[in-house]
């Protein structure tokens, strides 16, 4: 008998069922209603669900890291998702959204690098199915750290300074200090300018009265700089009869120790190196420059004058 098949008692012989007692009778249909449940087939699950839910798209954003400069930011954030077909990673003030490239491997790191700002920085997540239609997005705001701090920067200041050296109640030798104030820490200077002579004759006290003042305008000019390591100056004497004798255009000469040195008129300028003035400078790493001078003329005694420019390096404070 097939499986399923109800049993066909039409074919038994009614004169069979007449011979079995009411009680065999009994048994006989009992039995065979057994044996047709088990040979039936099991019946099928009609609740069973004719497709497989799909899980709610969401997206999950980790590793939101931001490292500061001292003029940009760079933003960094992890996306991975569930449901999507592909994503892409929107960072504020970073490449616009129409531009951004879609991801479809996961997870992935984006990084860019925007212009600083001190207000809050969002990184958006967008997730998009097979036809670029967006499911669902997330956006959280990314803590960015205090930038470094840029090193300070050397900066150029130029200051226009004017003075005098000369001799004191016709002593040959005199001294002083002239302090020169900046806005900030000096790094380096070059000291450039001119020198002039005014006055400066014959000693007084050979004569009543200085009979000639031969030194009176000669001039030149000078080129000093001030650094860490040294100080020195260039100084070059303009064409001047130095000796009261004989028209002269001396050579440029290099002082060592010294940012500005002038060699005065002398009778024996030509001779021998005698008499000068002359500047040292102290005062690099302050905001403040002492100018140490001294002069010596045990002959002509004239005023020199001094027209000089600072042009210094400077530090701003923190």
């Amino acid at each position: 008998m097939a499986v399923g098949q109800v049993f066909p008692w039409h074919t038994i012989p009614v004169k069979l069922f007449r011979s079995i007692s009411a009680e065999n009778l009994l048994l006989l249909f009992l039995a065979f209603t057994i044996l047709s449940s088990l040979q039936k087939p099991p019946t099928q699950d009609t609740t069973q669900s004719l497709f497989t839910e799909q899980p709610e798209a969401h997206i999950i954003l980790t590793n939101l890291h931001c490292t500061p400069t001292p003029t940009t930011l760079r933003i960094c954030g992890t996306t991975t998702w569930v449901g999507g077909s592909h994503a892409k990673a929107y960072i504020q003030g970073g490449i616009e959204l129409q531009d951004l490239q879609a991801q479809y491997q996961q997870p992935f790191t984006s990084c860019q690098i925007i212009g600083y700002t001190e207000q809050p920085v969002t990184y958006t997540a967008l997730l998009y199915d097979p036809s670029n239609n967006l499911l669902t997005s997330r956006t959280d705001i990314v803590t960015c750290p205090s930038p470094p701090q840029l090193p300070a920067q050397p900066y150029t200041h130029t200051k226009h300074l004017q003075f005098t050296t000369s001799s004191t109640n016709n002593r040959p030798d005199n001294n002083g200090i002239i302090t020169v104030a900046f806005p900030d820490q000096l790094q380096s200077c070059t000291i450039t300018g001119t020198y002039t002579f005014e006055d400066g004759g014959e000693k007084p006290g050979t004569k009543s009265y200085k009979s000639k003042q031969y030194c009176d305008g000669a001039s030149g000019t000078f080129t000093g700089l001030l650094t860490p390591a040294y100080q020195s100056t260039v100084n070059d004497p303009h064409q001047f009869a130095w000796d009261d004798k004989q028209l002269t255009d001396p050579e440029p000469t290099t002082y060592l120790d010294y940012i500005i040195y002038a060699r005065t008129c002398d009778t024996q300028y030509n001779l021998q190196e005698r008499y000068f003035t002359s500047v040292r400078a102290i005062g690099l790493g302050t905001s403040t420059l002492d100018l140490y001078w001294n002069y010596k003329n045990d002959d002509t005694l004239p005023r020199v004058f001094f027209d000089t420019t600072f042009t210094c390096q400077l530090l701003p404070k923190p």
